[in-house]
């Protein structure tokens, strides 16, 4: 094509280009209608991969989503199947134990801070010598 067959764009809005309501704008920081995107089959592929990855995981907040909360979108007591097994008194009667459940945001920073220091007294060795290694923050999060 010669230079008069290419449509000169106008510059960013700084520089006092159009809005999409009066025509073309310049690129895809103004969101272009000007010129479609080219795409290369590798491009082509990258997007399919990452539709596919989101599907994916997609799926699995589905999954986890219905184990955790009921169709009305309440919480979800997991543990209401296994109410049998959720206490426990020794045969002497020296220890009982009671296991509750609690959804995340109806729980105290203390009882959060108390279940963090029993997962890592219990497991943080066990993530290391795994090879998973151990942070603070992320098991916090989970």
């Amino acid at each position: 094509p010669t230079t008069t067959d290419i449509p000169l764009l106008p510059l960013h809005s700084a520089f006092g280009s159009l809005s999409p309501a009066q025509g073309t704008v310049c690129c895809g920081i103004c969101q272009s209608t000007a010129m479609p995107r080219r795409t290369s089959a590798k491009a082509k592929r990258k997007k399919e991969l990452r539709m596919k990855k989101a599907q994916a995981e997609a799926e699995k907040k589905a999954v986890v989503n219905a184990a955790m909360f009921n169709e009305d979108g309440s919480v979800k007591n997991v543990l209401e199947s296994l109410s049998k097994m959720c206490s426990y008194k020794s045969p002497d009667g020296e220890l009982v134990a009671h296991i509750e459940f609690a959804h995340p945001g109806d729980t105290t920073e203390e009882v959060k801070d108390w279940m963090l220091e029993l997962v890592r007294d219990n497991m943080k060795e066990m993530y290391i010598d795994a090879g998973w290694g151990w942070d603070d923050g992320q098991k916090r999060r989970e």
